[in-house]
């Protein structure tokens, strides 16, 4: 038997505060037009992979995003994860960092440097995210070992999960900023054996 989990991770599609570039945080909002034809235009692509189920953050626009991928793979089980939520941004959620730059400098400055402390004001440090979403994947793979499973998160953790991975190989922590990942909507993968995560693959072409 197969222990090995294999994980394909994906962001949800676009939302309408994504293009106006507002942290939304743990703030449920919706799929833009262009986010719903994302999503669709992926459920074609991943469908030419073999999955056996999904697993999404419960915010509503992973949820979104993974129900209507899952239509065109068959309608495979479904769950949701509240760990593979994005990182709480308290205070901070609904507002955009160029305006948190101009109203809150010295903090938005003292935070970027504290590295896996970030923390915005009333929300979850960026190492409780990291811990959390490892946590849901880890848990995952025990229930399922030998799966194929579709992840639907979102960027904060991926950029999370992948800055951990690069700080294992490289010993060298990296700077916390606005998360860029080169395939912000693209597959990544990551496997689980016996309780052990492998390092993230970033940006396999879907």
């Amino acid at each position: 038997m197969k222990h090995e989990t294999e994980f394909g991770l994906i962001r949800h599609g676009q939302t309408f505060w994504n293009v106006e570039k507002r942290i939304q945080g743990q703030t449920n909002t919706s799929l833009s037009d262009i986010g719903i034809s994302q999503a669709e235009g992926w459920g074609v692509s991943l469908a030419n992979h073999k999955w056996d189920r999904v697993l999404c953050s419960d915010l509503n626009r992973a949820m979104q995003t993974a129900s209507i991928i899952n239509k065109r793979l068959g309608t495979l089980p479904l769950s949701t994860d509240s760990r593979l939520r994005e990182q709480d941004w308290g205070n901070w959620a609904g507002r955009t960092l160029t305006q948190l730059r101009t109203e809150e400098q010295g903090e938005m400055e003292r935070q970027e440097a504290a590295g896996w402390q970030f923390t915005p004001a009333g929300g979850e440090s960026r190492l409780t995210l990291l811990h959390r979403a490892m946590d849901a994947l880890r848990d995952c793979a025990g229930r399922h070992p030998g799966e194929r499973i579709l992840v639907v998160t979102h960027l904060g953790c991926l950029k999370a999960i992948s800055d951990h991975f690069t700080e294992l190989r490289t010993g060298c922590a990296q700077p916390v900023k606005e998360p860029e990942l080169t395939g912000k909507y693209i597959l990544h993968r990551l496997r689980c054996e016996k309780g052990l995560l492998s390092d993230i693959e970033l940006n396999v072409a879907l």
